[in-house]
């Protein structure tokens, strides 16, 4: 068993089902994140804006999950939203608005 999936039996067993959503997630956005750094050149502001970027792919994706899930699924992101939304204001350089992808 790798490591991701005897955390998410130890830390979220009832949610075991959304895991590899999330997973998937923060894969394609480190991926798609290396790929704008190498080729485009641009740099990643800071780490909400890649936290920012797997969220809308959960929302995203939360869509094509039956209706249950979907919901479930929408408000754990919209939890995580919020985290990260109050940990970058709080890590905020004084006068910097932060970068928020999500409305």
């Amino acid at each position: 068993m790798t490591s991701f999936g005897y955390g998410q039996k130890l830390f979220l067993p009832k949610f075991q089902h959304f895991h590899m959503v999330g997973l998937a997630a923060i894969c394609w956005t480190l991926w798609k994140s290396r790929n704008v750094v190498c080729f485009e050149k641009k740099r990643v502001n800071s780490p909400t804006e890649l936290v920012c970027s797997a969220l809308a792919f959960i929302f995203f994706w939360a869509g094509l999950q039956k209706a249950d899930d979907r919901e479930q699924l929408e408000t754990g992101a919209a939890a995580l939203k919020d985290a990260t939304v109050h940990f970058h204001h709080e890590g905020s350089a004084p006068g910097d608005a932060g970068v928020v992808l999500i409305q």
